[in-house]
C-alpha cells in the first residue's frame, strides 16, 4: 500500500573534510565501481568525444577492458587512478570541476552523490533511480538520459559553458541541498517522526473512561 511507504534519504554524518583552498582542478571525476551497470563505458566514450580531462577512481571487473580501450586511443585526457580513500579521495572530489554519475541501473541515493553535495561539487547524473533527486537541473548540475553517449556529451558541454560565477552558484546550491536533506541533523527528526507515527497507528490513544459518542 502506498500509504505505508515513506521516503527518507540516506545521510552522511561526517566531520566536514578539509580541502586545500584555491586548488580547484580542471578535471571531471568518476569514483566508484568499474562495472557495466555503473555506466563507465558510456562515460569513457563521452569524455573522448568532448575532450575533457577525466579522472577515474575505483576498481572492478571492467578495469582491464578500460585499460585496453584507452591504450588504443591516441588522443584522450583520461586517467585511471585505481583505488583511493580517506582524505586523498576527499581532495580529489572536492577539487573536481564536476562529479559524473553515469549509472545505468536504479541507484538508491548513492553516497558518491551525497559526498559530492557535501563538498559543494557540481554534478552530472543520469536520469534513473534516485540520482535525479540529488540534482536540480541548471542549479547544481545537469541530468542526461542514461546510457546515451550523446546525451551525456551534451550535459558535459553545458557544464563547460558555465562562467566562474555560475560555477560558484552551482557549488553553493549543492552545499545547501546537503545541509537541508542529507545531514544527521536533518535525518534523525524525520526518522523519529516515522517511528512515532508507526507506534501510534498500532496503539492509538485510548479514549477517556466514561466518554460515549
Amino acid at each position: 500500500r502506498p500509504d505505508r511507504v515513506v521516503h527518507l534519504p540516506n545521510f552522511l554524518d561526517l566531520k566536514q573534510p578539509k580541502i586545500a583552498p584555491n586548488q580547484r582542478g580542471d578535471y571531471y571525476l568518476y569514483f566508484g565501481r568499474l562495472s557495466k551497470e555503473k555506466g563507465i563505458l558510456t562515460l569513457i566514450h563521452s569524455a573522448i568525444q568532448t575532450g575533457i580531462r577525466l579522472l577515474i577512481v575505483g576498481t572492478g571487473p571492467l578495469k582491464q577492458e578500460l585499460e585496453q580501450i584507452l591504450a588504443k586511443k591516441t588522443t584522450h585526457r583520461i586517467e585511471l587512478l585505481g583505488f583511493r580513500s580517506g582524505q586523498e579521495l576527499f581532495h580529489l572530489v572536492g577539487n573536481a570541476k564536476a562529479v559524473v554519475l553515469p549509472s545505468e541501473w536504479y541507484e538508491n541515493g548513492p553516497y558518491s552523490a551525497i559526498e559530492s553535495l557535501m563538498l559543494g561539487r557540481l554534478i552530472i547524473g543520469s536520469d534513473i533511480g534516485g540520482i535525479p533527486e540529488l540534482i536540480r537541473e541548471g542549479e547544481n548540475g545537469f541530468l542526461f538520459h542514461h546510457g546515451s553517449k550523446e546525451s551525456l556529451a551534451g550535459a558535459i558541454r553545458k557544464m563547460e559553458l558555465l562562467t566562474p560565477e555560475e560555477e560558484q552558484m552551482f557549488s553553493d546550491c549543492s552545499r545547501q541541498i546537503y545541509q537541508k536533506y542529507y545531514t544527521g541533523t536533518a535525518h534523525y527528526p524525520k526518522l523519529m517522526a516515522i517511528y512515532q507515527e508507526a507506534i501510534q497507528s498500532k496503539h492509538p490513544p485510548k479514549q477517556k473512561e466514561g466518554y460515549r459518542r
